[in-house]
């Protein structure tokens, strides 16, 4: 899922930016990133830092690019690279439990649950990040077992730069199955410039769709990820892209 955000929602002035991932140190030199790059750690000291027209570079997790201006005319993309979605596995295997993993981030999506008439799997919920995550859609009735959204986290009055939340698995009713994978959270991407950041490209830190099950009926979709940060820290902001 994703949201169209507002210039003033997203141009914030953060005095106290920190981060704690290894640096690559650029030396004050310019640095043009190149299309399919994945940037994984922090980018900092840089004279200029681009990303052209027509280029899409990926960023994954929680990346700071600090340099004297930033333009990006290309797409830089943090989307569903943040905290992973809830899956379930039931391999049947004698003696053996299933595989579960719980969603992470703070705003996890909930779980799906079994429906009524059984077998009917229900759906994970999604996560939550500014808000509160959406509600699975209710298959069957009158069972309330869907799974509901992730709780909401981030103070948009102190900002901080935080990764989306994964979202919810759905149910397993069957053996041997796998339920729905929720979708992976939106990366958070930092942009801080002392001079001036211009954009006319497009940034991306969307939450990741859920996945369906292994089986159509037995077996509950996940549910979506929820977008991450995407916070600017500069003295001068030129805007006409897009935030997503």
């Amino acid at each position: 899922m994703y949201a169209r955000i507002s210039l003033l929602a997203i141009a914030l002035i953060s005095l106290c930016l920190h981060s704690v991932k290894a640096q690559v140190d650029h030396g004050g030199a310019d640095y043009a990133a190149v299309s399919g790059e994945v940037l994984d750690t922090d980018h900092v000291n840089i004279g200029v830092f681009t990303v052209p027209e027509g280029a899409r570079v990926i960023t994954e997790g929680t990346v700071l690019i600090q340099a004297r201006e930033i333009v990006i005319s290309g797409i830089l993309d943090a989307s569903a690279s943040g905290s992973l979605g809830g899956f379930e596995e039931d391999p049947c295997l004698s003696g053996g439990g299933a595989t579960v993993r719980e969603p992470t981030g703070p705003g996890g999506g909930g779980v799906g649950g079994a429906g009524d008439p059984w077998p009917t799997a229900q759906c994970g919920g999604g996560g939550g990040h500014g808000g509160e995550g959406g509600r699975a859609e209710l298959l069957t009735l009158p069972t309330h077992q869907r799974g509901f959204g992730g709780a909401p986290y981030g103070e948009p009055n102190a900002p901080s730069v935080q990764q989306g939340s994964g979202g919810g698995r759905g149910d397993v009713l069957c053996c041997p199955c796998s339920s729905g994978e929720g979708g992976r959270g939106g990366g958070a991407v930092a942009l801080r410039a002392w001079m001036s950041v211009t954009i006319t490209g497009e940034v991306w830190s969307n939450g990741g769709a859920g996945t369906a099950g292994s089986s159509a009926t037995s077996t509950g979709a996940g549910g979506g990820g929820s977008g991450g940060t995407v916070l600017i820290d500069t003295a001068s902001l030129s805007f006409s892209g897009v935030i997503e």
